[in-house]
């Protein structure tokens, strides 16, 4: 609190050490000797710096005695946050003076723009786009519907323009109704949804880029048909750019890798990586490799229960309950297993649990198989 009078204290203890070690060698020679005359003065008292730090603790505690009473509390209170919002200002100085500088300038330009009349720029956006790039619009969109199976709606698509932007709309064809009904007031939620993928992929035709796409879960909806057609598309879509899709549909995902297993068949392979989510309780899913187990292959069943059989083994010595709980549940898995080998290399794949379809047409092409061991 003050360093001059924490020096005068310990200097004045030390020289009273001093001065009391000479006094008692004096009692102890018994009588009083000239040494007596040779003793250092009384030392010098360190009452004044410490008068000061008195008076310093003194006004301390009248200052926080009276910010103790609500109202200087209350000042304080403000005091401190507008000193605190003072210097976040001045961290963010520049930053405020450069977002001060565009806004005056973005008001500028809107008052600008305010004065300028935009039918003109729609129809000039609109006439560009009719002329260059619908034309190659409305070819991808009528080829991406032929490939979704989605002819049965007619539909289209024509410029539009609104206040300065130009854009696409989607119209029914030979429709005639008044007031102009939406296509979403007229089409099923499943054919709004292809016809809306089927969109989507037209703009990626003309679009020059091969950029990655991400689906989440594009089959919702959708029948076995347009189920089909979808996974088919999306799989052509794979040998130009990654496609990505999130799904819980174990049926799509099944159609998905049919698709990529035709596209091998012609010298086109599309590599197929799946990744399952799984969850325990409440803790954060997490991905593993492979497909679940409702849509695994036999030798992938079969792999599966020998890796869990192997994990329990243990406690057939050590918790036996626990031993018979996790073997019931292997043992269903394992029933699980000689259905889909039923499926799978009996009948060929031909029906397939989860799957839409009865393939007949594989009990003509499919050579025979090696049985498969999954004891």
């Amino acid at each position: 609190m003050d360093a001059n009078a924490a020096d005068a204290l310990r200097t004045y203890y030390t020289d009273l050490a001093t001065r009391k070690t000479a006094i008692l060698a004096l009692l102890i020679e018994g009588e009083v000797s000239m040494n007596a005359l040779s003793l250092a003065p009384w030392p010098v008292s360190p009452e004044k710096p410490l008068q000061a730090v008195v008076e310093t603790l003194t006004q301390r505690i009248s200052e926080i005695t009276n910010a103790a009473k609500p109202e200087e509390y209350e000042k304080l209170t403000t005091s401190v946050s507008e000193l605190r919002t003072r210097k976040a200002l001045s961290l963010r100085k520049s930053d405020i003076e450069e977002f001060v500088i565009k806004s005056r300038r973005n008001a500028g330009l809107a008052e600008a723009a305010g004065t300028l009349r935009t039918q003109e720029i729609t129809r000039q956006g609109t006439s560009v786009i009719r002329k260059n790039l619908t034309p190659e619009l409305v070819s991808a969109l009528k080829s991406e519907l032929i490939a979704l199976g989605a002819t049965r709606v007619p539909v289209s698509i024509k410029p539009s323009g609104v206040t300065g932007e130009t854009a696409h709309e989607m119209l029914l064809e030979g429709a005639q109704a008044q007031g102009r009904a939406h296509t979403s007031q007229v089409l099923s939620e499943g054919e709004a949804r292809v016809i809306a993928i089927a969109g989507f992929m037209a703009e990626l035709h003309v679009a020059d880029h091969k950029s990655a796409i991400i689906f989440d879960d594009p089959v919702s909806s959708l029948d076995h048909v347009f189920t089909r057609k979808t996974a088919a598309r999306l799989a052509m879509e794979a040998l130009t750019r990654q496609v990505i899709i999130f799904t819980h549909n174990i049926a799509f995902l099944m159609e998905l890798e049919d698709a990529c297993e035709e596209l091998a068949k012609t010298g086109t392979p599309v590599p197929l990586i799946i990744h399952t989510l799984r969850r325990a309780g409440k803790s954060a899913g997490i991905t593993m490799d492979g497909a679940p187990w409702h849509a695994m292959k036999v030798k992938q069943r079969a792999q599966y229960i020998e890796e869990s059989l192997h994990k329990i083994k243990h406690l057939y010595d050590e918790n036996m309950p626990e031993y018979n709980k996790e073997a019931a549940y292997i043992y269903g898995l394992l029933r699980e297993a000689w259905e889909s080998c039923v499926e799978e290399e009996l009948f060929f794949s031909v029906v397939c649990r989860y799957r839409n379809s009865v393939q007949t047409l594989k009990l003509s092409t499919q050579p025979m198989r090696k049985s498969i061991d999954v004891s």
